[in-house]
């Protein structure tokens, strides 16, 4: 009896993390303009916690960020088409990617 209880207690919580989803807990982060077309040599994208504190990771090459990737300190200046994509580490827990395009067109 004890076993089914602790199974049950296993598969409770299991649910509830993946319910939950422990790395969704909070949400993804923001970015400061949406993605899009925009005219002009440059624009500056600052990116956006959802949670005070945590730590922003970001790639620009397409590939998934980790907690490895660069840590996000500043406002980018984008001057050409660029994928930002960014987690943000909260206790050492990611969340999911968050993927933005911009393309960039110098004004005729």
């Amino acid at each position: 009896m004890e076993r089914k209880r602790m199974c049950y207690n296993t598969l409770l919580m299991i649910f509830i993390l993946f319910f939950c989803g422990i790395l969704d807990c909070f949400s993804n982060p923001t970015f400061s303009k949406p993605h899009g077309f925009y005219e002009g040599d440059s624009i500056t994208v600052a990116i956006l916690p959802s949670i005070a504190g945590a730590h922003i990771r970001y790639t620009i090459d397409g590939s998934v960020p980790t907690d490895s990737s660069t840590l996000y300190t500043n406002p980018l200046v984008i001057s050409k088409t660029t994928i930002i994509r960014a987690i943000e580490i909260v206790d050492g827990v990611a969340s999911g990617a968050t993927t933005v395009s911009y393309i960039l067109r110098s004004p005729c």
